[in-house]
């Protein structure tokens, strides 16, 4: 063995030095977490009620990444059932049955929930057939009614005026025989008020009852009308002129009637007046003959500003190279500065011969006008007719058109002040601002207010406040403002303050002036409606033989220039039919039907059902042709249709065919599981084979978007479904025929530096052949009685986002 060699150092004989410890490191191993604020709770939720639903609304959670849960439940207290998710802050639940039902709105912020709010709803129930048959005859029975009191109100107007005529009349011709019987004053005879006597050619009238009183002597008694022989004239007067002359080229007779009354007011004008006029001219000579008549009747109220006339003419002239028959009748009546009404009727005919050419034309044109004083609006679209176009839209806000109240802005200032306003450019001058105000509760203020601007900036204001007492109804308010010189423009506002509940306005106006006048919207030059007539007809033949021929016809209606009616125009060549008018009704007098062009669209109704094309419709507004249940356009939905076109190029048919392929296809996408039902049919078929799919699918996709080594996790259970296939034939009852049994899976993707998600699936199809008799009508149902799912967590607790996609469809095909 070999020894190993040692090496010994001498350090000397002090110890050894110590060694100096090393410093302890210390670390915190209990790390701070965020923990992330509260999620508060949903406010302002409020369900509208629509025509197949309810539109549920609610405020906006002011977090980043907020979804918001909608759960359904039989009460207040639930129990709650998750029927939808959404980032949206409006949610339509639509389901037909008319039940009342009450929805907890949840706000969710990465999983973290919030408070829910509970609130009741009523969705609209979809009317079965019986009930949609009934308000379809109901529809057409009003129409029908209205035409015959249309005419019935005609009737009695016309014996009304004619009441109202004779009672003047009379009234007239009383007080004309008492002017014109008045005798000589008796000293023994009592004389009542107003009675008419005579003393030295003066007329008197008695003030009040007196007996002895000589009139003249004491003006409380007697009032003086004035001389009799002046009087005679001026109170009533009979002229009649008549003239003949004859000579060997000639021979002309004339003659001229007057009838004149009428009541003076002491010196002044004359206070009333009647008068009637008639000249008859006949004449004759070697080249032309004419007989002519013309008739005037007026009375007015000269203190009053009131007036009425009726004119006549007739017309009767022939000469060497042509002929002509002519009528013209006129009546107007009016108060001065409020209303007029005038009608003008002319018939007319006439023959011509010039230079070889020959016509003959006949026309007869009527009509009648009728006019409402009142000022030009300043304000752009008044009632909001145009949206916000014109107008600042207020917080909470929403325009809705009633065909009892028009267009009008509905306000919920829920969070405090609130205004609409509109800028009108002027000058200075006493401008009135009023506006219509409807309030549902006394709380709160509805204003309007003017407010004068310069180039330099703000003049001043004025302001009006509703009447709080008057709920319910609505109610004008209005406000006036002296604008100084230098005023270019009015800054006109609507202010609605701290109402909690909803208040309306409508029919806004501005106007010089310190009081406002009748509403007219800014399209309006004035309030004035007129109908015309017009009949024609004319035949011409030329010189070189050729003829024309031509008729014409027409209706026109004009309410503030708005024109309506139509126009008919032949001139054998062709023939041109125009019609303008916004809604034009076609019914059958026995009830059964009808069909209108209203809004832009063809509307039929038949049954409880309707079909309509045209004008984009419904209650999503892109509908251009539908054939369904209903009877207002308006509220067409794709969900009852049977038959319906979009204006996006979608369309569905889920009615039979009778030719061909017969195909018949339902599908449903709602979300609900156990309960839900479709129905396929009734529909007829050709007697061939029909091959029937039935097949259900669901996706339930969840996502946790934040970062780590957590991720979902499948636990017990398993996605599972059944759906039964009943089937129907003729008017027998329903009987269970196929059964669907559906499975699924859970599809797990769990990331480490990326969002994690859980997919999971169910999916089936059947495919059965029917071959039932074709003598029958025959219905297919499917019902989903059964539905299990497979547990699904996140290892946080919590997951973000979740969508849920389901489909349920029965398709029948016939060869």
């Amino acid at each position: 063995m070999q020894a190993r060699k040692n090496t010994l150092i001498d350090i000397g004989g002090a110890p050894l030095p110590s060694v100096t410890p090393v410093e302890v490191q210390r670390s915190s191993w209990f790390p701070k977490v965020y923990v992330s604020p509260d999620t508060p709770p949903v406010e302002g939720v409020v369900p509208n009620p629509v025509a197949d639903g309810v539109l549920i609304e609610w405020a906006a959670v002011d977090q980043e990444g907020v979804i918001y849960i909608i759960e359904r439940g039989p009460t207040q207290d639930g129990p709650w059932t998750e029927i939808h998710r959404t980032t949206e802050t409006r949610y339509l639940y639509s389901d037909g049955s008319g039940q009342l039902w009450w929805f907890k709105i949840t706000a969710s912020v990465r999983g973290k929930a919030g408070e829910g709010s509970v609130v009741g709803a009523q969705p609209g129930k979809v009317p079965n057939y019986a009930e949609m048959e009934a308000l379809n005859q109901a529809i057409t029975q009003e129409i029908i009614d209205r035409l015959a009191g249309d005419l019935d109100a005609v009737d009695q107007a016309v014996g009304a005026a004619r009441q109202y005529t004779d009672e003047q009349v009379s009234a007239l011709n009383g007080m004309l025989e008492d002017v014109i019987g008045a005798g000589e004053w008796v000293a023994d005879r009592e004389y009542p008020a107003g009675a008419f006597s005579r003393l030295g050619g003066v007329l008197y009238q008695a003030v009040v009852m007196s007996t002895g009183v000589v009139p003249g002597t004491d003006p409380a008694s007697w009032r003086e009308i004035g001389e009799y022989a002046s009087v005679g004239d001026a109170l009533a007067a009979t002229i009649s002129i008549a003239r003949q002359n004859a000579s060997d080229l000639a021979a002309e007779v004339d003659r001229v009637d007057a009838v004149v009354a009428r009541l003076p007011a002491g010196s002044g004008p004359l206070a009333t007046s009647a008068q009637v006029a008639s000249e008859v001219q006949a004449r004759a000579d070697d080249v032309a003959a004419l007989g002519q008549r013309i008739d005037t009747t007026n009375a007015a109220l000269g203190d009053k500003a009131s007036t009425a006339q009726v004119s006549a003419v007739d017309t009767a002239s022939a000469s060497r190279d042509n002929a002509l028959g002519q009528r013209i009748d006129q009546t107007n009546a009016a108060v001065a500065g409020k209303a007029s009404v005038d009608t003008v009727a002319q018939v007319r005919s006439r023959v011509d011969q010039i230079d070889g050419r020959l016509d003959a034309q006949g026309s007869a044109i009527t009509q009648v006008t009728a006019k409402l004083g009142g000022s030009p609006n300043m304000l752009k679209d008044s009632s909001y007719a145009r949206g916000f176009t014109y107008w600042t839209a207020p917080f909470g806000s929403a325009i809705y058109y009633e065909p009892k109240y028009g267009n009008y802005l509905a306000v919920n200032a829920v969070q405090g002040g609130t205004a609409s306003e509109q800028r009108v450019d002027t000058t200075a001058g006493i401008y009135v601002l009023s506006a219509e105000v409807y309030r549902n509760s006394d709380a709160g203020n509805v204003r309007v207010e003017i407010g004068a601007f310069s180039a330099q900036g703000f003049i001043g204001s004025t302001t009006a406040v509703s009447e709080r007492s008057k709920v319910g109804q609505w109610q004008q308010i209005f406000v006036a403002i002296n604008a100084p010189a230098g005023t270019i423009y009015l800054n006109c506002r609507i202010i609605f303050e701290g109402t909690n509940t909803i208040n309306s306005v409508r029919r806004m106006k501005l106007e010089l002036g310190l009081t406002p006048t009748l509403w007219t919207d800014d399209t309006a030059v004035q309030l004035a409606a007129s109908a015309t007539q017009i009949l024609e007809t004319r035949a011409t033949q030329l010189e070189n033989g050729q003829t024309r021929l031509e008729a014409k016809a027409g209706v026109l209606l004009d309410v503030n220039n708005r024109v309506i009616g139509w126009r008919a125009n032949n001139d054998g060549a062709q023939g041109i039919f125009d019609i303008v008018a916004d809604r034009l009704n076609v019914t059958d007098p026995n009830g059964t039907g009808s069909t209108t062009f209203e809004a832009g669209r063809w509307v039929t109704r038949s049954g409880g059902y309707m079909q309509v094309h045209g004008k984009p419709f419904g209650t999503t507004g892109d509908l251009m042709m539908y054939i369904g249940v209903g009877s207002d356009p308006n509220a067409a939905s794709k969900a009852h249709g049977i038959f319906w076109i979009d204006n996006k190029g979608n369309a569905y048919f889920g009615g039979s065919l009778s030719a061909g392929i017969l195909r018949n296809a339902v599908q449903t996408g709602t979300t609900q599981t156990v309960g839900t039902e479709l129905v396929n049919g009734p529909f007829r078929t050709n007697g061939g084979n029909r091959t029937v799919t039935l097949s259900f699918s669901r996706t339930h996709r969840r996502q946790k978007s934040a970062s780590g080594s957590s991720g979902f996790i499948a636990g017990s259970g398993a996605n599972t479904a059944q759906v039964q296939l009943f089937r129907q034939i003729g008017t027998g009852g329903w009987v269970l025929w196929q059964v669907l049994n559906v499975t699924g899976s859970v599809d797990l993707i769990n990331e480490f530096d990326g969002p994690d998600t859980a997919v999971s699936g169910w999916g089936a199809a059947l495919t059965v052949n029917d071959g039932s008799t074709a003598l029958e009508t025959v219905s297919y149902r499917a019902l989903i009685v059964a539905f299990g799912e497979q547990i699904v967590t996140h290892q946080s607790g919590s997951f973000d986002s979740q969508t849920i996609t389901q489909n349920l469809s029965i398709i029948s095909v016939e060869q």
